[in-house]
């Protein structure tokens, strides 16, 4: 796929296990069966997993991610400067299908996570602070996000 800087909004629907948007394309669905693992690029991408467990990893601009409603699903954020990212249905409860944020790329490990990360509350919302960028969890209780819900660098 061939696209040109500013020619408008672009999505691709995919059933391939695997899929990166190339440049100047905003926006990646997953329409297949089984996990998916689906990558952005530096534009403000919108990517959709399904009911398989997704690995979901946005790039350097403000993604909105969801990966899908059901599975155990992993967001992955490489290195600073990523943005300003919101995630849909991201499940924090190992009950109901633990989804986790992979931070590990960013060299953070449990004994610098609390120097590095912040989890607050923003109303109904959670908000995770990684230096000058951020991570909104839609209608995740704050309380409910801990360590736990991070895969870090060992």
């Amino acid at each position: 796929m061939n696209e040109l800087a500013g020619a408008g909004n672009d999505s691709v629907w995919t059933s391939l296990g695997t899929y990166t948007l190339g440049a100047n394309v905003e926006n990646l669905f997953f329409g297949g069966s089984g996990n998916f693992v689906g990558a952005g690029n530096a534009l403000s991408n919108m990517l959709v997993g399904g009911a398989g467990n997704d690995i979901l990893i946005g790039g350097g601009s403000n993604d909105l991610m969801s990966g899908g409603v059901a599975g155990n699903d992993i967001f992955e954020f490489d290195a600073a400067g990523f943005g300003n990212d919101t995630i849909l249905s991201f499940g924090a409860s190992p009950a109901a299908g633990q989804d986790l944020l992979n931070i590990a790329g960013m060299g953070i490990t449990s004994a610098t996570f609390a120097a590095n990360v912040t989890i607050t509350a923003d109303g109904a919302d959670t908000v995770v602070g990684i230096g000058g960028d951020t991570i909104h969890l839609v209608g995740v209780n704050s309380a409910a996000v801990d360590q736990t819900d991070f895969l870090m660098a060992t």
